[in-house]
Order: C-alpha cells, then sequence, then structure tokens
C-alpha cells in the first residue's frame, strides 16, 4: 500500500544528480517475507510487478557511479540485467558468502573507489524523501566530512524501535552513534538514521570500519553506521 501511494510521487521523481559513488550492500541475503509466500531476498521481492530495489534506489540521490555488493549465489535473479540495464554506470561485486554485517560487506569496493572519491552508502528497502537543496548545500561545504540522512516521529519507531540506528545531537551535528538501541524512553522522538550516508572521502569510510572491527568492545554483526563513532573521536564533523 505505501508504495502504491508513493508512485507517483517519490519514486523515480526527477533526482539531484552528485559526483559521488554510490555503494549499495546488499548481501545481507535476508528473506522476511516467506511467510508470505515471497521466496525472494528483501531487495528482489515483486512491488507492482517489478523487484523491490528498483522502486528504492530511484528515489535516492543520483550519483557519477553505481556499485552493488551482491551474493553470487543470486545470479540466479539475472542481476547484471536487472541493475545495469535500470541504472547507469552500475557494476556487480559478486562475494562468495555473507560477511559478518554490511560493513564487512562494503569492505569489498574498497579496491574499485579512490581514497579521496566522495562516497553515498544506502539500504535497498526504503523510500527516501529528502530536501535536495539542502543536501547539495551541505555537501559543497567543505568543512563538512560526512552527512547522515535521518527521520523522526515515524510509527515505524514504535513497532520495533531496537531495528534502528539513532544519532545523538548537538546543535545540529552529531555527537554518538547508537546501533540498534534508542537514545531515550521515548524513541519515537529520537533521531533514527535512514541508512543512506554521504562520506566527503571514502577513506574515512574503510578506515572507520577497520579501527571499529579491531576495537574489543564492538562485536560482529559490524554495521558500518556503528563506525562512524571513530571519525567522531578523530574531531570529524558530521551533520544529519
Amino acid at each position: 500500500e505505501f508504495f502504491f501511494h508513493c508512485s507517483g510521487s517519490s519514486i523515480g521523481f526527477d533526482n539531484v544528480n552528485l559526483n559521488t559513488i554510490n555503494l549499495f550492500p546488499v548481501a545481507g541475503d535476508e528473506h522476511d517475507f516467506v511467510s508470505c509466500g515471497l521466496n525472494e531476498p528483501n531487495y528482489l521481492i515483486p512491488i507492482r510487478s517489478k523487484p523491490l530495489i528498483l522502486s528504492t534506489v530511484r528515489s535516492y540521490p543520483g550519483g557519477a557511479r553505481n556499485i552493488f555488493l551482491c551474493l553470487e549465489s543470486h545470479k540466479k535473479y539475472d542481476l547484471d540485467g536487472l541493475l545495469k540495464e535500470n541504472f547507469v554506470n552500475s557494476e556487480i561485486i559478486y562475494l562468495n558468502s555473507k560477511k559478518q554485517g554490511n560493513a564487512m560487506t562494503i569492505l569489498e569496493a574498497q579496491p574499485r573507489v579512490g581514497e579521496n572519491s566522495p562516497v553515498c552508502v544506502s539500504g535497498s528497502s526504503y523510500i527516501l524523501q529528502f530536501n535536495q537543496e539542502k543536501l547539495v548545500h551541505l555537501l559543497e561545504d567543505k568543512g563538512i566530512d560526512v552527512v547522515l540522512l535521518s527521520f523522526t516521529h515515524h510509527e515505524c519507531l514504535l513497532r520495533n524501535p531496537n531495528k534502528y540506528a539513532y544519532a545523538q545531537l548537538r546543535d545540529g551535528k552529531v555527537e554518538r552513534i547508537s546501533e540498534k538501541k534508542p537514545l531515550s524512553s521515548t524513541p519515537y522522538n529520537d533521531h533514527a538514521l535512514t541508512g543512506t550516508v554521504f562520506y566527503r572521502r571514502a577513506s574515512d569510510l574503510f578506515d572507520a570500519i577497520r579501527e571499529m572491527t579491531l576495537r574489543t568492545d564492538v562485536k560482529a554483526p559490524y554495521y558500518f553506521i556503528t563506525s562512524i563513532n571513530e571519525l567522531l573521536k578523530k574531531g570529524k564533523v558530521l551533520l544529519y
């Protein structure tokens, strides 16, 4: 019902194009709709007779390149035809097996991304509605290292508050990331993260993930959003 409602506005609208490399880690192999008779991985479940990922990615900011990180076992879904034909300048990295969280999946893209290239990491299961003018303005500010897109006051935060990552804010800047744990007793009012994050430099993304995995207090599965805490320790400037 949600996608039917949004089909005339959000999906496929004239989106902003940025000089970024978009990374889509879709190798988690989640199958949340088997009880509904849908055996495809989540990002490929049919919405309006088309795989979900076609609707979601078209609602995200367009980039210069698109890199999809997929499982080798999903080749049977003709991912080359599906993704490369629908998204320009796209390439697919096939992984032999599922990794310990999306952070480890994302590391597989490092050889194809220059360390000073701007990158954007996004999920594949949500429609993104955002202020394009504000986003462009933030990305033009060279003093900002990372931009996170968040949401609040959404009913999904009442249904399953422990499903999301949250940003603790002060004066519009991020102070701390809390993964899978609300920041307060009223998560409906907290700032949950969508899963779309812009990095001015790809090296910040990859270095932070590696530093996170060396910490004894962070256990697998490793989430790339959790690794943003490593950047905060270095005084990196993040906005939401």
